[in-house]
C-alpha cells in the first residue's frame, strides 16, 4: 500500500513546548515516519533536528530564510538552543482573552478570520507566535502555513489542536485535500465555557474536518456532547509513552512527598489540590507537598496556603522545565492529578513510569489505559485525600500496585498509536472502505 504524504501542522515540538502537546506531537510524528511521508510545519525549528525520517521539517522562523523573501537577522541563523523556554503563562492553553492591554481579542470565529493588515515579517519577530495577541499569531501561522502548502505535495492535512486549525481549514479550502484534526485539549476542558472565540473556532473547524482524532474516549464524548461532532467522524488515538527505566531521586525531605505538576489553573484542579492537602494533613502527618507550575491561580493559591495550617508543608516551585519535572516525579511518593477535565493526562503515565503512586480524577482519559489508578470525582476532595493516605499508609501494597501499573506501560508505546493513525489516514483517503 502506498504511503500517504501528510502535511502535519503543529504548534509545539520539543524542546519548544509548554505541556504535553509538544511531547505527544513529536513522539507520534516519529512513530508515524515509517508509515507516512510527513512534512512538518512548526512555529519554530527544533533545536535538535528530528531523526532523518521526515520528508521535511519547516519551522516558520526559518520560512522567509528558506524561500529567500528577506535577509534573516543574525539571531535566526544561531542555534535554536539559545532561545528561551516558552513561559507557561504565555501558553495558548490559558483562558481565551487578550494577552496585552492594547488590543481586544475577537469575540467570534468570523471576526478572528477577518483579514488584518499584512502581518509583520517573521524575520523581524524571531519568536512571534507566543508573544502579543494570540489570535494574531494564530492568523500569522495560517498565512505562512498556507504559503508553504502551496509549494508542497501532500494527500491530506493533519493538524494538532486549535492553534493550527485555521491554517488547516484554509489549506483544505484551497487544496481540496481532506483534513484530520487532532484533539489534545479543548476550550471546554480549559474553561468549561462555550461562550468565547476559541470555543467557536474549535467548533466551526471541527465541523469542517473529514475526521477528528481524540486522545481518549473521554474526549470523544466531550466532542459529541459539547461540540456536536457526529460519532462516525471521531476516532480515538490514545497518547502513549516512550519506554524508559524508572529513575528514582533522593528528596530533600525526610517525609513522604506528594506532587502536583501542571498549569496552576481551573482545568487542572489546582484549587482542589489545596483542599486535598488540608484533608491529607488532617489524617496523616508529616507529609510534604510540592506544587510545580504556574498559571492564573498561582498567586491566589500561594496566598491561601500561606494563611492556612498547611503552610509549613507546602512548597511552590513555579515553572519547571521538563528535565526538572522528570526529576520531581522521580522523587514523588504520590503524584496527584485532580483535573476538572483532562483529555488524557500524559504526566500521569510519566509519574507511574518513574515509580510514583498516582491518584487522578475520574475526569482523566489516562484511566482508559491504566484502570487501576485510584480515582475520585475532581470535586470529592475527601475521597482523593483518602486515596493518598491509603497509599502512604500501606507502602508495600503501594509498591506492588505501581509495579503492576508499570507492567501495563510496557505495552503502551507510540507504535500501536501510530499504526492506528496510519489506518485512519487510509479511511480518510478511501472513505468507501472506512468503518464507523
Amino acid at each position: 500500500m502506498k504511503k500517504p504524504s501528510v502535511l502535519m501542522l503543529a504548534w509545539e515540538f520539543a524542546p519548544h513546548q509548554s505541556g504535553g502537546l509538544g511531547k505527544a506531537s513529536q513522539a507520534l510524528s516519529q512513530a508515524l515516519a515509517p508509515l507516512a511521508n510527513l512534512t512538518l510545519v512548526l512555529p519554530q525549528s527544533p533545536a535538535t533536528p528530528p531523526p532523518n525520517t521526515f520528508e521535511e521539517v519547516i519551522g516558520l522562523d526559518q520560512y522567509e530564510q528558506q524561500y529567500g523573501l528577506e535577509n534573516p537577522l543574525p539571531e535566526l541563523a544561531a542555534p535554536l538552543e539559545a532561545l528561551h523556554q516558552v513561559p507557561v503563562w504565555l501558553s495558548p492553553y490559558e483562558a481565551a482573552q487578550p494577552t496585552n492591554a492594547t488590543a481586544a481579542a475577537p469575540t467570534t470565529f468570523s471576526q478572528l478570520a477577518q483579514p488584518a493588515s499584512t502581518p509583520p515579517s517573521l524575520v523581524n519577530n524571531p519568536m512571534p507566535l507566543y508573544e502579543g495577541n494570540l489570535h494574531e499569531r494564530v492568523m500569522r501561522y495560517a498565512k505562512y502555513a498556507k504559503a508553504i502548502a502551496a509549494n508542497t505535495a501532500f494527500d491530506l492535512i493533519h493538524a494538532h489542536d486549535w492553534m493550527t486549525w485555521v491554517a488547516a481549514a484554509e489549506i483544505k479550502a484551497t487544496s481540496g485535500k481532506p483534513m484530520v484534526l487532532h484533539v489534545h485539549s479543548l476550550e471546554y476542558d480549559r474553561s468549561q465555557s462555550t461562550q468565547n472565540w476559541i470555543y467557536q473556532l474549535e467548533k466551526e473547524t471541527l465541523q469542517q474536518a473529514n475526521m477528528v482524532l481524540a486522545v481518549s474516549h473521554y474526549t470523544a464524548q466531550v466532542l459529541e456532547q459539547h461540540y456536536g461532532i457526529a460519532p462516525h467522524k471521531i476516532r480515538v488515538a490514545h497518547n502513549a509513552i516512550t519506554p524508559q527505566a524508572p529513575q528514582r531521586f533522593t528528596t530533600p525531605f525526610n517525609e513522604p512527598l506528594v506532587v502536583f505538576a501542571g498549569r496552576v489553573t481551573q482545568q487542572k484542579g489546582a484549587a482542589y489540590f489545596l483542599h486535598i492537602i488540608e484533608r491529607v494533613l488532617a489524617q496523616y502527618q508529616p507529609v510534604r507537598f510540592v506544587i510545580a507550575g504556574t498559571g492564573n491561580l498561582l498567586k491566589n493559591l500561594v496566598e491561601k496556603s500561606a494563611s492556612s495550617t498547611a503552610a509549613p508543608y507546602v512548597h511552590f516551585t513555579g515553572y519547571l522545565p521538563p528535565t526538572q519535572i522528570h526529576k520531581l516525579l522521580g522523587m514523588a511518593t504520590v503524584y496527584c492529578m485532580p483535573s476538572v477535565s483532562e483529555p488524557f493526562g500524559l504526566t500521569a503515565l510519566e509519574a507511574v513510569q518513574q515509580g510514583a503512586a498516582t491518584v487522578v480524577s475520574d475526569q482523566c482519559g489516562v484511566k482508559e489505559l491504566i484502570p487501576s489508578l485510584p480515582s475520585a470525582p475532581y470535586w470529592n476532595t475527601n475521597e482523593m485525600a483518602a486515596h493518598i493516605c491509603q497509599l502512604l499508609e500501606q507502602p508495600l501494597e503501594t509498591l506492588k500496585l505501581v509495579a503492576r501499573q508499570q507492567a501495563i506501560l510496557n505495552d503502551v508505546s507510540w507504535v500501536p498509536t501510530a499504526n492506528s493513525v496510519a489506518l485512519y489516514y487510509q479511511q480518510v483517503l478511501n472513505p468507501e472502505t472506512a468503518q464507523a
